[in-house]
């Protein structure tokens, strides 16, 4: 879901100058978290979908998919619609634009013209409603944690952070966010003072943040999420496209690191929530925070999308 929620992001960004329509397979599996302005379009390939695009000169195809290649973006040239590719994993298409949202992410890692290749977290691709500013943001609640792994989580990290977290707090209350795909032990699992949630919208998601004392999440958009919304928070990666966020988020010092969390453990887990206790730290991260992801996305996205559309200087 990660893709599809960029993607989103990524339009409501944009907002209402442009008419959008999402190509993406088995639609129905995200039909209950489209807004009303988004409709979705059957194309089952990259021939498909060009053919069904009757205005290639004032038409683009934004790409957020690991499955994308060299192939699509010669097709989407030759047509004459405009592209932006949407990356974070430094693939060298050929792509009009190129977004890598990545903290600490560089345009040399790119062959392409860099005025054309756009990265950091200055263009974070995350929902509108986390950059509303905080109106009637309830105190955080002392002792309650939030936990968001999220995706299928093969190795069901949530579980085993659970169990970590119930053996350094047994009193602390849990909310536990699972992705849509999670099949792991909590679905079977009772478990004192933890609550997991499913299929939350953005204003539910956004309600569990802001009542966290701290929250532990992977380097992936939650983390920026986690910045948007001046949370402390303590944050690792399990995937190899994590590192390079993870590497930027450390650096930019706005999160305590538990670097892999398949090798997470009891003690490294105490000294992090430790560390995130002390007042000075939370200043610290809270401040590196407001620099690194400083709500101005949209006009940046919006400012790549126009030229994109025009020949550039």
């Amino acid at each position: 879901m990660g893709h599809f929620y960029r993607l989103l992001a990524f339009a409501e960004l944009c907002g209402a100058d442009f008419q959008y329509f999402l190509a993406i397979p088995n639609a129905e599996s995200v039909q209950k978290h489209l807004p009303s302005w988004l409709k979705t379009l059957e194309a089952p390939n990259i021939e498909s979908l060009i053919k069904s695009i009757t205005d290639p000169k004032n038409s683009m195809v934004v790409i957020d998919s690991y499955e994308a290649t060299t192939h699509w973006f010669d097709l989407l040239n030759a047509s004459g619609i405009k592209s932006i590719y949407i990356d974070d994993l430094h693939a060298n298409f050929k792509a009009n634009a190129i977004i890598n949202h990545a903290p600490g992410a560089e345009k040399t890692s790119y062959s392409q013209d860099p005025k054309t290749v756009f990265v950091g977290s200055d263009y974070a691709l995350i929902r509108k409603e986390f950059f509303e500013k905080e109106r009637d943001r309830p105190v955080r609640e002392k002792d309650q944690i939030l936990l968001c792994i999220g995706g299928a989580d093969p190795e069901d990290l949530s579980f085993k952070i659970v169990s970590l977290l119930r053996s350094i707090r047994p009193s602390a209350q849990l909310n536990v966010i699972l992705g849509g795909s999670y099949q792991g032990q909590l679905l079977h699992t009772r478990m004192p003072n933890v609550q997991c949630h499913h299929n939350l919208s953005s204003a539910q998601m956004i309600a569990l943040i802001d009542a966290a004392q701290v929250a532990i999440a992977p380097a992936s958009t939650i983390s920026m999420e986690l910045c948007a919304r001046r949370t402390p928070f303590a944050c690792g990666y399990f995937v190899e496209n994590q590192r390079g966020i993870f590497k930027g988020l450390h650096k930019a010092n706005v999160m305590q690191p538990l670097n892999d969390l398949r090798d997470l453990d009891e003690t490294i887990l105490r000294s992090a929530l430790d560390a995130l206790a002390d007042s000075q730290t939370i200043e610290v991260h809270l401040h590196n925070q407001q620099k690194l992801v400083d709500g101005r996305s949209a006009e940046r996205i919006r400012d790549i999308v126009h030229k994109t559309l025009t020949p550039w200087d």
